[in-house]
């Protein structure tokens, strides 16, 4: 616990001393401190135990082909393990590269303010690098890449790019009717997604049914069926986020002609309603979440431009409530379950034989206190 509390309090020091921009000082923070915390995490998460036999089981091309789910991440894999590197050295390479390619992108489209970023760090960092969804994560990656393409006007180059996205996660195919929204839309549209997005966060669990049967005829649906039972996160924590969403994105839909002269504005505000929207029934399931995580840096960046654009009075209520409800919504995803505490990091063993495989994959089942 206590790490965690530590970077938190580190994740938050530039706000908290009023500096929001990128300076040398915040940047031993952004591009050195926590990359070392979320990108070594050596036992903690879930997902690698599966990815980590199957690294090692898999000894050619044509068993990359032959595996059963999408290619990207496993084949990158082999090559790393023709070249004589462990599962180890791949996980961590792919968590430092996607780190930076996350800042890259925040800083570029945010104007370079940094308190979306902490928001985003604060609320999704732990999962997509310690818990670690790898062939989602990289997915979102290739995503970002995308971007510059819709402002290009390029179709088919924000084509090929989602199109290499579902090589390593198919719920990128989600995401081609993204590259039409970068226009205004009224403020009467916005405001009714607003309340039908209030609409499916009261009544997510009754349509659940509904939602499955939306899923049914796709090729992919006996995976998400099998995530249907496992939600995410407490529903009473999902009230208090989903308030301070709506306060952004109401905020937000009031200011938007000051949000429109940012040259990236109106797809930042267009994405974040869809992200509002996925929230709005990503708490009944982890599937459902996962597909929110392609719009979480552009709400941050929303959030950004929203702090830029805020007096001095409503910018102190409004990061006070930021920082308080990340605490708690980081405090009980980490004592949901075994997944986070105990932390371990992998430079810890650098010295000295490595665990192996059952041992590290029992490690925080037998010694966190939040085990089933």
């Amino acid at each position: 616990m206590f790490f965690y509390i530590a970077v938190f309090i580190i994740l938050l020091l530039p706000i908290l001393l009023d500096n929001s921009k990128f300076t040398k000082k915040n940047n031993i923070i952004y591009y050195l401190i926590l990359p070392l915390f979320l990108c070594f995490g050596y036992m903690n998460g879930s997902d690698w135990r599966n990815y980590e036999i199957e690294f090692y089981e898999i000894d050619s091309f044509r068993e990359v082909w032959g595996y059963g789910r999408e290619k990207g991440y496993t084949l990158i894999g082999y090559f790393f393990k023709l070249i004589g590197l462990s599962f180890w050295h791949y996980a961590i390479t792919i968590k430092l590269i996607g780190y930076y390619i996350f800042l890259t992108f925040y800083k570029k489209y945010s104007e370079s303010n940094l308190f979306g970023l902490i928001f985003f760090l604060a609320n999704f960092s732990l999962f997509l690098w310690l818990d670690h969804p790898a062939r989602n994560f990289c997915a979102i990656l290739v995503y970002l890449f995308s971007f510059k393409y819709i402002f290009e006007k390029s179709f088919v180059k924000y084509l090929l790019i989602i199109f290499l996205a579902t090589f390593f996660h198919l719920s990128a195919l989600f995401l081609l009717p993204v590259y039409f929204f970068n226009k205004s839309y009224s403020r009467n549209i916005y405001i009714i997604l607003v309340i039908i997005s209030v609409i499916l966060f009261l009544t997510s669990y009754a349509l659940l049914p509904y939602i499955t049967s939306l899923f049914e005829p796709f090729f992919f649906f006996n995976r998400f069926d099998a995530y249907l039972n496992e939600m995410y996160i407490g529903k009473s924590m999902n009230v208090f986020r989903y308030s301070l969403n709506i306060f952004i994105i109401v905020l937000a839909i009031i200011k938007k002609k000051k949000f429109e002269i940012y040259k990236y504005g109106t797809l930042m505000l267009n994405l974040s309603i869809i992200y509002l929207l996925f929230f709005s029934i990503g708490n009944i399931n982890v599937i459902l979440f996962r597909f929110n995580l392609y719009y979480a840096i552009p709400f941050a960046i929303l959030i950004s431009y929203l702090f830029t654009i805020m007096h001095s009075l409503r910018k102190k209520i409004f990061k006070y409530a930021i920082i308080m409800i990340s605490f708690l919504y980081m405090y009980q995803l980490i004592t949901k379950d075994f997944r986070y505490i105990p932390y371990t990091n992998y430079l810890s063993f650098s010295f000295q034989a490595k665990p192996n495989y059952y041992y590290r994959s029992n490690y925080n089942y037998n010694n966190s206190p939040y085990s089933n």
